[in-house]
């Protein structure tokens, strides 16, 4: 049963793992049935400002889908708060963006003044038709931005970048899918800006948005009559940009029921001119219900025979939610030992087998880091690190290879460099590995970067049926001497 938030699920999921791997593990070399993940731990200050934050609550999408060069994850942003999370088909939590499922088209929606609301959980892609706007036979650069229930996205590039994030430039259409989903009800609107002139730093000509300036925003959907505007000084007129959605015996529009064309006038301020010709910047919204999930080497097409069968279900998204970082500068010191942003030193975390093939390790609140580094913060308690192992493993088809993490912490999880765990601001995901595109017998690196910046207690859980193979001394030079 889906969880009515990732809070209630992580409590339930974590208590099950601590059951699952003993109450009690030690952090030793094991035996047989042992196997230990050699870590670096990395110590903050208090003062640091990403770290003793308010929670951020469950979030997803705010570090890139890579790691970079490095072998570290990017802070991206542009993440949103996660209401439910995805779900395979077996009802584990995993990745919203490895969720896999048939685009249906949604076609429950209102155009209400300039917004578009649709009427169910939805997916949104965005395409310029295209741009025309000039004066004295001079192009004015015309950009764009997307605002859906609060997330701005910019689908080719700043908005205030007039020169490099253009679309009145000769090359359109192109198309843009936004990758999230969001909720029913959530409002979408479109600001449009055109500029004057200037070579360098051009000043803003006119800025409309479909959510205040409805009157210079006019929103189509099917069976809709197109207005008959001529084009300022023969420019492009809307039949132009819209002819292949036009009937050609009705001359109305001709939209699937999930689209809408927004006519943007942004080039007069007197809607009784001649110059407002409503070409301006013309764009078509479509509207979806689910989504395929971007496909890569890894995270592609499963390879298994054994591969999972059945539709995912995709998370339920909210509310942008940068996930409590200040900036990409200061997040990049999370997984890098600095001596002027952090202490660090090795660890290693010993995953005891609990049932036979599967190890677990877990707690009820993770602290590594007490008495070393910089010293416990408060009382017997050091918190504020990160946490961060890599161990290759050998992919074997149909035997059930999986896993999982659950506890209040930021974990990312990649495999040969690709997002396969995405859980910021605590939570719980699975990844079974026979839905990945991994080739039998091959050998692969599996690389997890965990973060406790919250000042109450974290429990902490990992379960697995892989065997890894992690080296003590493949994390470089440390700040620090463990103590």
């Amino acid at each position: 049963m889906r969880q009515t938030t990732n809070i209630l699920r992580t409590t339930t999921i974590t208590a099950a793992l601590i059951s699952a791997c003993g109450a009690s593990v030690a952090l030793a070399q094991g035996s047989g049935n042992q196997q230990t993940l050699h870590a670096v731990l990395r110590d903050f200050r208090p003062n640091h400002p990403d770290f003793a934050v308010s929670t951020p609550g469950s979030n997803a999408g705010n570090v890139g889908t890579t790691l970079d060069s490095s072998g570290k994850p990017m802070y991206t942003g542009g993440g949103s708060s996660v209401f439910a999370s995805a779900l395979d088909a077996n009802g584990n939590p995993i990745s919203p963006h490895l969720a896999d499922e048939t685009i249906v088209p949604l076609t429950d929606f209102v155009i209400h003044g300039g917004h578009v609301v649709p009427n169910d959980r939805f997916m949104a892609s965005v395409q310029v038709l295209g741009a025309a706007i000039q004066n004295s036979g001079r192009d004015r650069r015309v950009t764009f931005e997307v605002e859906i229930g609060g997330k701005v996205i910019e689908p080719f590039g700043a908005m205030d970048d007039a020169d490099g994030a253009n679309v009145n430039d000769g090359r359109n259409p192109r198309s843009f899918d936004i990758p999230a989903v969001f909720n029913a009800g959530t409002p979408i609107s479109i600001t449009a800006r055109s500029y004057w002139f200037e070579t360098s730093n051009p000043s803003v000509h006119f800025e409309r948005s479909s959510a205040t300036d409805s009157d210079y925003v006019l929103v189509l959907r099917d069976g809709d009559s197109v207005p008959n505007i001529k084009g300022f000084q023969n420019q492009s007129t809307i039949v132009d940009f819209v002819e292949d959605y036009i009937d050609p015996d009705t001359k109305l529009v001709t939209l699937a029921p999930n689209d809408a064309i927004f006519l943007f006038e942004i080039g007069t301020s007197n809607l009784g001119a001649s110059s407002a010709d409503f070409q301006d910047l013309v764009l078509l919204v479509t509207l979806d219900t689910t989504t395929s999930a971007s496909l890569s080497s890894v995270v592609s097409t499963p390879s298994s025979p054994c591969a999972p069968s059945g539709a995912d279900s995709l998370a339920t998204m909210g509310a942008a939610n940068n996930g409590g970082v200040s900036s990409a500068d200061n997040f990049s010191s999370w997984f890098r030992s600095s001596p002027t942003q952090n202490a660090s030193g090795p660890d290693s975390l010993t995953l005891s087998e609990s049932t036979p093939g599967v190890y677990g390790y877990s707690t009820s609140d993770f602290t590594p880091a007490n008495m070393r580094l910089f010293g416990n913060d408060t009382g017997s308690t050091n918190r504020n690190f990160t946490y961060e192992f890599s161990g290759t493993f050998t992919a074997s088809h149909c035997s059930g290879q999986f896993f999982q993490y659950a506890g209040g912490g930021d974990v990312w999880v990649f495999i040969n460099g690709e997002l396969v765990m995405d859980v910021g601001g605590g939570g719980d995901q699975r990844l079974d590995f026979d839905r990945l595109n991994l080739v039998d017998g091959e050998q692969y690196e599996l690389s997890f970067f965990y973060a406790q910046r919250t000042s109450g207690p974290s429990p902490f859980a990992l379960r697995t049926s892989v065997q890894f193979n992690t080296k003590p001394n493949a994390y470089g030079t440390f700040t620090a001497v463990m103590d």
